[in-house]
């Protein structure tokens, strides 16, 4: 059975958790973690696509709080693929770093 935590946005926002969780309607909640082919497949993706982002003008990102939706849930998913951004903006998102992504 899935644990739920009740947590403001911020907090979860400033909180490490291990494994991390996700943020959905107000509460924290355990996310479906893979395992070995899982994770594998999850890699070879993630080193796939880094290969191409100079040239298709992308990010890869893997397990990185990403907010969904204007509901303010954040959910995790396993790669996150995010458009360059304008010139002279790195266009990165990094996990901790204060920068969220969002997505509609």
């Amino acid at each position: 059975m899935a644990t739920v935590t009740e947590v403001t946005v911020e907090e979860y926002l400033a909180t490490s958790y291990d494994p991390d969780m996700e943020y959905v309607d107000g509460q924290v909640v355990e996310r479906n973690v893979g395992e070995y082919f899982h994770s594998r497949l999850q890699a070879l993706i993630v080193a796939l696509l880094m290969g191409r982002e100079r040239e298709r003008r992308f990010r890869t990102f893997s397990e990185l709080r990403v907010e969904v939706g204007q509901r303010r849930r954040y959910r995790i998913p396993d790669i996150y693929v995010k458009g360059a951004a304008a010139p002279g903006h790195s266009g990165a998102a990094a996990a901790g770093s204060g920068d969220r992504d969002s997505v509609s």
